[in-house]
This record gives C-alpha cells, sequence and structure tokens, in this order.
C-alpha cells in the first residue's frame, strides 16, 4: 500500500515537533544557569555542558541541538564560542571580557587532557 503524502508530511512535522520540545527543554536548563550565575556571581559568562544524549530519546541529536542554542543566543546578542566535544561557553558581558577569555583558556586547559578539545570561534 502506497502512503499518502498528507501522512507522511503529518510524521516528519510530529517528528520536527519532538525535536522542538527536545531542544527547548536543554534551551532552558542554559538560561537557567544564566540566570543563577548572574543572579548569584560576580561573572557574566558561564560554560554550559550541552548533554552527550537525552534518555528514551534515541533521535537526539546533539549537533542539532547546540545549532539550535548558539542560534538563540547569538540572535540575543551573546557572545558564544563551541568547545568541543559539547561546551559551550555564553558571555553576557561586555565583548572582550579578559577575565572571560582567561576562563575559557582555564577551562580548555583543564579539559584538553581528557577530551580532543577544540575551540570553534564565529
Amino acid at each position: 500500500m502506497i502512503p499518502y503524502v498528507n501522512e507522511l508530511n503529518r510524521i516528519k512535522f510530529d517528528k520536527k515537533l519532538k525535536e522542538d520540545k527536545i531542544y527547548k527543554n536543554i534551551l532552558k536548563q542554559c538560561v537557567d544557569l544564566i540566570t543563577y550565575t548572574n543572579n548569584c556571581t560576580k561573572y557574566s559568562f558561564t560554560v554550559f555542558q550541552v548533554p552527550l544524549f537525552v534518555s528514551s530519546e534515541p533521535s537526539y541529536n546533539i549537533k542539532h541541538c547546540i545549532i539550535y542554542i548558539v542560534n538563540k543566543f547569538r540572535e540575543h546578542k551573546y557572545i558564544v564560542e563551541f568547545i568541543e566535544p559539547n561546551y559551550l561557553y555564553l558571555d553576557w558581558g561586555v565583548s572582550g571580557n579578559p577575565k572571560g577569555n582567561q576562563e575559557v583558556s582555564r577551562l580548555i586547559e583543564k579539559y584538553k587532557h581528557t577530551h580532543d578539545i577544540q575551540v570553534i570561534r564565529r
């Protein structure tokens, strides 16, 4: 039996909605970390670890999730740097914040022995 085009499109749409819900949930975790850091510390930057997997969600794609989060924050003028394998440096302070740059360097130094870390700058 040949599937109807409408049914195929509905399945694809439902899948996209499910993915967006997962990405929005992870984005919310990131926003919560930023809010906490801003309200409870002296820093105007943080590092968020994007989950490598989401339990019971085999269709989770970390690369798509990272792109989604990076785009959302860049739309709001955050400085965002991706640190492999799954970290995001987020800065909402003044551009070129030397303290933030030192912190990124410290994190890279800390994790380079345990992961293959590469910083991708915009």
